[in-house]
């Protein structure tokens, strides 16, 4: 059962959706669902993942404070501390369609692939 596995029941019943409003910014976390009818009962399905960052305001900040964003429907803004000293000429900023890199001196601060993809307009 549920409990020998490691896992805790938290819902049973019709509805197709469920939230869990208990967890942590940054926390592993696993669940596993299987869908019962008159027929009997699916196979358990697992899937392991992890929240997003702290949200602030309506963004939010990056690991270790490394970064932080703010967004509205239309613009986001992330902001990034430079490192004492830094010059404009020693700041790249590239953005992709689904990927984001901001780099010093040819290191990078802040990369990685996106959520959504950039639209400009």
């Amino acid at each position: 059962g549920p409990a020998s596995s490691g896992f805790a029941e938290f819902h049973r019943g019709p509805e197709t959706r469920f939230s869990f409003d208990k967890l942590g910014a940054e926390q592993d976390f696993a669940v596993r669902v299987r869908c019962e009818n008159r027929a009997g009962a699916s196979g358990w399905v697992e899937i392991a993942a992890r929240t997003r960052q702290v949200p602030t305001r309506c963004g939010g900040t990056g690991p270790d404070g490394a970064y932080a964003w703010d967004q509205t429907p239309t613009e986001v803004e992330v902001t990034v501390p430079a490192p004492p000293g830094t010059t404009p000429k020693q700041v790249s900023v590239t953005v992709k369609p689904r990927m984001l890199e901001i780099s010093f001196v040819g290191v990078a601060a802040v990369a990685g692939a996106l959520c959504g993809e950039v639209v400009c307009g």
